[in-house]
């Protein structure tokens, strides 16, 4: 299957796939495949609920959470954005939706904070022009809550973060309010709540 803007994630030795839409950018997908590393074998796994392209996932006590994501990119018309949090358990090998996720939005990132899950920077199209977005959620798996973390200094979407060190650090992206890429790199602690800017993506 030839895909992209797919979630990608692992659990213990398997890399998911995780929906996305073919080159065309009309068709997106709902389906998940699993590549395991220690066979080296493709198998199909449970279907998202929806079909969901440019969403993010990531994986937390044996259990895959996916954010966001649009179910179409066809032309100027609006895109939907699926407003829940979905779940993938491999036990039951099915997703479920678990929490409201209000703020849904595509190309967005996630990061690992301690025991909970940050979904940072994104857009949404409305038909007529891109919003972007500065905040980052936070979402704790063990309650199902999710809110607000930060904001970045700067909105942006399709950027990348990790954590290390004790800090969350943010990486790039675009603006598509002016079509403009970024080469920006800023930490964020979040015992002190504070952002410092870092050096500048070469």
């Amino acid at each position: 299957l030839a895909v992209d803007h797919h979630a990608i994630s692992i659990l213990v030795d398997t890399l998911y796939i995780i929906g996305g839409h073919a080159g065309d950018i009309i068709n997106t997908f709902s389906t998940v495949y699993g590549y395991c590393i220690s066979t080296g074998t493709w198998s199909e796994k449970g279907s998202l609920p929806v079909h969901l392209a440019a969403g993010a996932a990531m994986s937390h006590d044996g259990r895959i959470y996916h954010f966001g994501g649009t179910d179409a990119f066809i032309g100027h018309a609006a895109r939907n954005y699926y407003p829940e949090v979905l779940m993938y358990d491999p036990q039951l090998n099915d997703w479920q939706a678990v929490a409201p996720f209000t703020h849904s939005r595509e190309h967005i990132t996630c990061i690992r904070v301690d025991n909970q899950i940050a979904i940072a920077g994104g857009r949404t199209y409305n038909g007529t022009g891109f919003a972007m977005y500065d905040r980052i959620d936070l979402f704790d798996p063990l309650t199902g809550q999710c809110g607000i973390l930060s904001y970045l200094p700067v909105a942006s979407s399709g950027l990348q973060g990790a954590m290390m060190d004790e800090k969350l650090y943010c990486f790039g992206g675009e603006d598509l309010s002016d079509y403009t890429l970024s080469n920006l790199h800023h930490a964020f602690d979040p015992a002190s709540l504070n952002w410092e800017k870092v050096s500048q993506v070469p």
